[in-house]
């Protein structure tokens, strides 16, 4: 487990969140006071992550180590649950702790999730070896764990609530089962007795001491273990919920932190309140737990009395900030989220868990098995139905299937702590599945649960092994040892089932050295015949069992080591569903430059480095905290780098570096931070459960759960580093395997730029389609400055729009949530000398006349981002509908005559289509961006054809590309994401692909258009923000033999 943990740990790019953790506790150490922020959780992280600084100095690695150690620790406590889990139990949950590829990541990661498991698993030991034992200790222990986490993440509520609520329902049935002691009850009076108690557990617990007498008129004499353990976790628990408060109906919440007089009283009557049943029931015990919860608590959210308003963003602003984030639904996750998650990396536990629940629930009486197969049968039911089909059921349907599947699993026959394990990890699924916010990490508090419950159900099935006494000794005891009929083949099938796994993992189903990992696999299943055959069908079923959990703990590594050690290449994709906002493999290699360059300049922390902070900035203030001379720039018109500057610059504002690169080696183009291609989104949670088992889309799960392959994704740079001439050359990143190389660039003299940055008449801002007419006019779409210009050949210019949402303007889609400048996308000209214009923000289509004078507006069929048009031969529009994924063809007047295809990847059918063109010979050529191909129509807009673009795909706001195609029907197509324009021949054959000429070694073509006389092909440059133009012979060139894509 150390190992593991500790093995490389600063390796990986800091994540974005990571380094504002690492931030502030850096600040702390150079003296900055603490202010508890719940935006950014509590402060336990800090102050630990501090003293690990101050001991060991701050660096990527130290930077890491603090929850590398609680990961470590929390490998061990499974031991301290013997007696629940069993001795087998606790060493197979040792040992999945281990390899958990959820526990073992976030264990190498400066996040709070691990404090939380850490402290959680704690206070379960707490829980139940007081029910074991009784020892004061355990309670009063539970205390500080308490505090320590409250004050590392705001999800420490919903596992208290998960416990208490379980806890009220243990109670609630031992003080019925101690009324059953004592009298009968009729069935009627049973469940009577289950519906009072049930909702009233806790009070009873809390009022236990002063209700002696109505407890001997029911013969509640014997007070159980649960009552303590209630009012400990109770009245420290309860002020934590203040803020709940403000979701009654009658109460007004104002915004975070802004109900003063509502939040002090709350906190101070919940606080009191517990304190005064606390000290009813024991003071003694209540007063040392309480100081010990409120020492930790003060200290911690106060940053130790230096900032005292703490103590109230702590017991009232965590609760209140986070129960309104959660209608914010930050990351835009689906409701299956989890469910996509855990069988990609926790499939042992989650196998097993599932296993076990099975096994519990069929292997009872006839009624528990019927309600178990009527509980199976409704949660399929429920999960299956489409959304909105049954009214309110349908609405609700995830509630109802977690409430049927926790209410069967609490009355299973299984001891409490079995059921305890179970309604954990099912609560735990459905807090986190019903919550707005979904993120990665929080898959630690679902694989915790599930490795307890897999290791405790292992432990039930291999209790029955067959075993052998050994003969009495002096003493006249004896040794309880595994029969050796069992014990040989028990561990020759465990042996059989690694090697295979092993094997087949190393060389891959379908190599033919294969074949030794199947006869391994015949071995194993021989071993588990040959114990049925001689021993029993029972225990050869419990060493088939072991054999299946060795072949999953071999896959289990191989997961936990590809995601916690493969941080992926710096032109690949993130490998892995954990990877959000984080840092790039890019990333971390222009911080080796820009290192590198300040070690080489002689200059060290004094260099220059300028940052784009038009973008994200994080994690560049942890990478350059004790740099000197860092500026964050805006990068405005007026621009100039620093003589020697080291310049990091988003693609957006590459131009403004444009007039300096000759002082800089070719740039570095990374992506500054990725997340895993979320191409699993828009499905609703049905459509994903029938995918699952959709036979189609095996070998796409297939590929992904064996090779880390992810269809049709790709990763684009969106920032660059410049390093200065007079420094070392930076490292440019090795191709991927599968990547697109760059094209050779085309001769510069051959390029005419009509138009670059800027905002004046005849300048643009990253550019989008364009058209060329029968008199030489040029027509740009001029995205960010919200116009469309016309360049004549004399050089004069005219435009026609701005921003804004009115007749004749083009909508810009910024907004609070949304902090993104955008505009107009396509547009097509008119058979009378007018344009059509895709006003994509807008969602509508506009018509301007001759005299570039709007006529026409129109939205008709719920356009959604419409990106381009074409006219066909009867005069009607072909709209690009990229947001619908859809085309839609309507008249001169903007009716709706038809739409064309729908969602997907079958024939007409489209995923971000993003342009149309229309050949001489009347064949319609679709641009289907992230299906990665071209699709062809007929006339009649009958599928006829495609073929495929394979460098398309990626999920950049500007990654849209457009397509032309000339008389002989040879396509002319963009790749934006990789710079590159490529030429196809009638067959769909890549013939040719060129890159525009760059000094900064990178562009981003987009629009792309062919005069009628097919002489000059004219593209937009997104990135330089230029409109140039090039001999179209020169383009239908073949590139030089040695440089060929």
């Amino acid at each position: 487990a150390a190992g593991l943990r500790l093995w490389d740990l600063g390796e990986r790019a800091i994540h974005h969140d990571e380094s504002i953790h690492l931030k502030f506790a850096w600040d702390i150490t150079q003296g900055t006071t603490y202010l508890h922020d719940p935006v950014y959780h509590g402060p336990f992280q800090y102050f630990g992550t501090a003293a690990t600084f101050i001991v060991l100095g701050d660096n990527d690695y130290t930077s890491r180590l603090f929850p590398a150690l609680f990961g470590i620790a929390l490998v061990g406590l499974p031991f301290l649950l013997r007696r629940q889990l069993g001795t087998v139990g606790a060493f197979v949950a040792a040992g999945m702790l281990t390899i958990s590829p959820a526990l073992l990541y976030f264990s190498r990661f400066a996040r709070n999730d691990i404090y939380v498991a850490f402290f959680t698993l704690a206070i379960v030991i707490c829980i139940w070896r007081y029910m074991e034992d009784r020892k004061i200790g355990w309670l009063i222990a539970m205390a500080p764990l308490l505090a320590l986490s409250f004050a590392a993440k705001e999800v420490t509520p919903i596992i208290l609530a998960i416990f208490l609520v379980f806890l009220n329902l243990l109670l609630a049935t031992q003080i019925v089962e101690q009324v059953r002691a004592s009298r009968e009850l009729k069935p009627q009076q049973l469940v009577l007795a289950y519906l009072i108690t049930i909702p009233t557990a806790w009070l009873i617990a809390a009022l236990w001491s002063v209700s002696e007498g109505v407890r001997k008129r029911f013969s509640l004499t014997e007070m159980p273990a649960t009552v303590p353990i209630i009012i400990i976790l109770g009245t420290l628990t309860a002020p934590q919920f203040a803020a709940v408060i403000q979701k009654l109906p009658f109460i007004t919440d104002n915004g975070y932190m802004a109900e003063g007089d509502l939040m002090r009283w709350t906190a101070l009557v919940l606080i009191l309140g517990g304190a005064y049943v606390g000290l009813l029931w024991n003071w003694r015990v209540w007063l040392i737990a309480g100081v010990a919860f409120y020492a930790v608590f003060v200290l911690l959210f106060t940053g130790f009395f230096t900032n005292m308003p703490g103590f109230w963003t702590g017991i009232w602003g965590s609760m209140d900030y986070w129960l309104g984030q959660q209608e914010v639904r930050r990351g835009g996750q689906p409701d299956y989220y989890y469910f996509m998650l855990l069988p990609v990396y926790e499939f042992l536990p989650l196998i097993f868990a599932l296993g076990g629940t099975m096994f519990y629930a069929f292997k009872g009486k006839l009624e528990q098995r019927l309600l178990a197969a009527a509980a199976l049968i409704l949660i399929a039911t429920l999960s299956l139905i489409s959304d909105g089909s049954l009214g309110i059921i349908s609405e609700y349907r995830i509630q109802l299937a977690f409430i049927i599947a926790i209410g069967s699993v609490l009355l299973l026959g299984v001891d409490w702590f079995t059921r305890f394990l179970l309604f954990w990890a099912l609560a735990m699924l459905f807090g986190l599945t019903v919550a707005g916010e979904k993120m990665p990490w929080l898959t630690v508090h679902l694989a915790l649960p599930l490795v307890l419950m897999s290791a405790k159900v292992l432990n039930d099935m291999l209790s029955s092994l067959r075993i052998s006494k050994s003969e009495p000794n002096a003493k006249g005891e004896s040794r309880a040892t595994l029969d050796m009929r069992v014990a040989g083949p028990l561990a020759g099938v465990t042996l059989l089932a690694v090697v295979a796994t092993s094997v087949f993992l190393a060389v891959g189903l379908e190599s033919f050295s294969s074949v030794i990992a199947w006869i391994f696999s015949l071995g194993a299943l021989a071993g588990v015949a040959w114990v049925a055959a001689n021993v029993s069908w029972r225990t050869a079923g419990q060493v088939a069992v072991v054999g299946l959990f060795s072949t999953l703990m071999v896959f289990t590594a191989q997961a936990s080591a590809r995601a916690a050690f493969d941080e992926g290449t710096p032109n690949g994709v993130p490998p892995e569903i954990f990877i959000y906002a984080q840092g790039s493999a890019g990333l971390g290699l222009a911080i080796d430059n820009v290192f590198n360059a300040a070690k080489d300049s002689g200059l060290g922390k004094d260099i220059k480095i300028i940052i784009d902070q038009t973008n994200n900035i994080w994690p560049w203030p942890w990478y350059v905290r004790n740099y000197n001379n860092v500026e964050y720039s805006d990068f405005n018109d007026d621009f100039v780098p620093e003589s020697g500057a080291i310049v990091l610059v988003g693609t957006s504002n590459q131009s403004k570096m444009e007039p300096f690169l000759d002082r800089y080696h070719p740039g570095q183009p990374y992506t500054h931070m990725w997340w895993f291609p979320e191409l699993y989104k828009n499905l609703e949670t049905r459509e994903f459960l029938v995918d699952v088992v959709n036979g189609d889309l095996f070998d796409t799960w297939r590929r992904f759960f064996f090779d880390r392959e992810v269809k049709n994704a790709t990763s684009t740079p969106n920032m660059i580093a410049y390093i200065p001439k007079e420094f070392s050359a930076p490292v440019q990143p090795p191709e991927s395997p599968g990547s697109r190389l760059r094209a050779p660039a085309l001769p510069a003299e051959s390029v005419t730029i009509l138009a670059s940055l800027g905002s004046e008449l005849g300048q643009v801002s990253q550019p989008a389609d364009v058209e060329v007419d029968a008199f030489g006019n040029v027509y740009v779409v001029d995205t960010l400055n919200h116009r469309v210009q016309i360049i004549a050949p004399d050089g004069t210019v005219t435009s026609i729009g701005e921003s804004g949402s009115n007749a004749g303007q083009f909508a810009n889609p910024r907004s609070p949530d949304y902090e993104v400048d955008d505009g107009p996308w396509g547009m097509t000209l008119g058979p009378n000398g007018g344009i059509y214009v895709a006003d994509t923000w807008g969602h509508r289509i506009q018509r301007f006349d001759a005299d570039m004078q709007l006529d026409l507006a129109f939205n008709i069929g719920g356009l959604f981002g419409p990106r381009d048009i074409a006219i066909m031969a009867d005069g009607n529009l072909i709209i690009v509908d990229t947001g619908n994924k859809r085309l839609g063809i309507y008249d001169q007047s903007g009716s709706l005559q038809r739409i064309i295809g729908e969602e997907g990847d079958g024939h007409g059918q489209f995923r971000e289509p993003s342009s149309i063109t229309i050949s001489s010979s009347g064949a319609i050529y679709v641009a289907d961006y992230w299906n990665k191909r071209i699709q062809r129509f007929d006339s009649e807009m009958q599928y006829s054809g495609e073929f495929e673009v394979d460098s398309w795909g990626s999920r950049g706001t500007t990654d849209r590309a457009y397509i032309v195609a000339l008389a002989d029907g040879t396509i002319l197509a963009t790749d934006p994401a990789n710079g590159n324009i490529l030429i196809f021949d009638v067959n769909g054959e890549e013939i040719a692909a060129w890159s525009l000429p760059s000094q900064a070694g990178t562009s981003r073509p987009i629009g792309i258009a062919v005069d009628p006389a097919e002489e000059n092909v004219y593209i937009t440059d997104g990135l330089a923000s230029q409109v140039v133009r090039i001999p179209l012979a020169i383009l239908l060139a073949p590139p030089p033999p040695d440089s060929t894509p």
